[in-house]
């Protein structure tokens, strides 16, 4: 879904790029200034959050991208690798081929959303820029990463837990019962 146009005329360090658009996390920087590399979100589950970048033409000419979400899987040594377009169902965010004209930008919004199903602490997904030239794509990512916040368990878990509880109270309360007896 497209937001809306801006002109401005400085990248941020924060963007990722090819083929003359740049995308970049809206805000581009923290509130001490640090650039924005990716998108991070604590959520409970079931809840959504809408967030948007940027796209920007840095180049002098019409640029034209393929633009939309996949999935990122982390490796032990940090890296990342980065799905084919829709491979992220909780990024709601369709796939679109995007030209700006020269210098443009465009803000575009995009909602991130935790199942309640999930038990992996973080989700790792991307927002993709590609560019075709021939037999050639390039393709260039932002990390989103969702963590989960709360507690994403089920009543019957959660019930299944008190009662686990409940039954190493008396067990322990029964022992000490039965201590006492042997001391009389």
């Amino acid at each position: 879904m497209m937001v809306g146009a801006v002109a401005t005329a400085t990248a941020p360090a924060s963007a990722v790029g090819t083929g003359g658009i740049e995308l970049t996390p809206i805000p581009a920087r923290t509130p001490d200034g640090k650039p924005v590399r990716s998108f991070r979100v604590k959520l409970a589950g079931g809840e959504k959050k809408r967030l948007q970048f940027l796209l920007r033409n840095v180049v002098g000419v019409p640029a034209t991208a393929e633009v939309y979400a996949a999935s990122a899987t982390r490796s032990p040594d940090g890296r990342f690798a980065v799905g084919g377009a829709g491979s992220a169902p909780w990024i709601e965010l369709s796939r679109q081929t995007v030209t700006l004209s020269p210098r443009e930008e465009r803000a575009v919004s995009f909602t991130v959303r935790r199942s309640g199903d999930g038990h992996e602490p973080v989700a790792y997904g991307a927002l993709v820029v590609e560019v075709a030239r021939g037999a050639v794509v390039e393709r260039a990512a932002t990390i989103v990463s969702v963590a989960r916040s709360g507690s994403d368990r089920s009543i019957p878990e959660a019930l299944a837990g008190i009662a686990g509880l409940l039954l190493l109270a008396v067990g322990l309360s029964a022992a000490y019962r039965a201590r006492a007896a042997r001391r009389r």
